[in-house]
């Protein structure tokens, strides 16, 4: 898969004094945040008085590399563990900003609604699919791979759409977390989680 920044129009930058808390998905979101707020002219002082939550211990580096330390990493690098730690922390009077894949799982959001937490959700960015490789392609026929690793539902999505009916099946799958690991199964993969 190729992952497309989207461009966020003006307004929404004339916003961020408004947010509490911003929490980014993917190191993707993170650099595509900044390379977007620095073309802007803006600078860290736009959100210096906000907290930052990530999804997991790459995301953080990436985060820390534009400055920022993060103030919430789940223990359990998932959106569950993202949603289930934020809804501890932000309090009802804090407006959260999610940045996200257009595309990405809603559990993350069902979970900051279900606690009634006030959230803009923003699509940092549009999945692509690519057809496989055709040396990959190949090697995965002749099963040359004993597992494949999946870090999203919809890399689970583009990965099997690029295969013919029935090839997903008997694919050992390890996956980063339950939502992933259940979309590979339903797409016939032999899936577990896999712990990071």
């Amino acid at each position: 898969i190729t992952l497309v920044p989207n461009e966020q129009p003006s307004d929404f930058w004339d916003e961020l004094d408004g947010f509490s808390w911003v929490v980014f998905t993917s190191p993707f979101g993170v650099e595509t945040f900044f390379r977007q707020l620095k073309e802007r002219w803006l600078d860290v002082r736009a959100i210096a008085h906000a907290n930052f939550a990530v999804v997991g211990r790459r995301t953080a580096e990436t985060l820390a590399g534009f400055g920022f330390i993060a103030d919430f990493v789940p223990s359990v690098f998932t959106s569950r563990g993202l949603g289930d730690g934020l809804a501890g922390l932000v309090t009802p009077d804090e407006n959260v900003l999610l940045f996200r894949a257009r595309d990405g799982s809603d559990e993350l959001p069902s979970i900051l609604g279900a606690h009634g937490i006030s959230f803009t959700g923003v699509a940092a960015s549009e999945t692509l699919r690519n057809p496989l490789p055709a040396a990959f392609a190949d090697a995965l026929r002749g099963k040359l791979y004993d597992a494949v690793t999946f870090t999203s539902a919809s890399s689970v999505a583009a990965f099997t759409d690029c295969l013919s009916p029935g090839e997903a099946e008997c694919i050992r799958a390890f996956c980063i977390g339950d939502m992933t690991a259940e979309a590979a199964g339903k797409r016939g993969m032999l899936a577990e989680t896999s712990p990071v």
